[in-house]
């Protein structure tokens, strides 16, 4: 089994690595095995830009949960989104999660752009 953790943690940060490469409110990417955390930034660097990320993470998360995805928000200002798959976690899990994760980042962001 932590083969798979160390082999799916890897899987998991490649593809959110991919996804922050299309969006520049994606600015972090980190963590061990499985333990995840995706960092956001929205309007400034360093703690402005965190506080700024929010809403955007809310709405993120709404999205991934109404995909069948559930994950949680963390950090002072809730600018982090925590990634932690069970260990027995597979390939295509990944795959289907990162996949409503990009749609739900994708959606949130046409919104907010949408209502600026």
């Amino acid at each position: 089994m932590l083969e798979n953790a160390t082999l799916r943690g890897e899987q998991l940060r490649a593809g959110l690595r991919g996804i922050a490469a299309l969006h520049a409110e994606l600015t972090q990417v980190r963590g061990l095995g499985l333990m995840v955390g995706s960092e956001f930034a929205v309007g400034g660097k360093g703690l402005a830009g965190a506080k700024g990320a929010k809403g955007l993470v809310k709405a993120v998360l709404k999205g991934c949960e109404e995909r069948g995805l559930l994950l949680l928000s963390a950090g002072t200002y809730d600018s982090t989104i925590r990634w932690i798959p069970p260990l027995n976690v597979s390939e295509s899990e990944i795959d289907e999660g990162l996949a409503a994760f990009g749609y739900a980042l994708d959606a949130a962001l046409k919104s907010r752009d949408a209502g600026e």
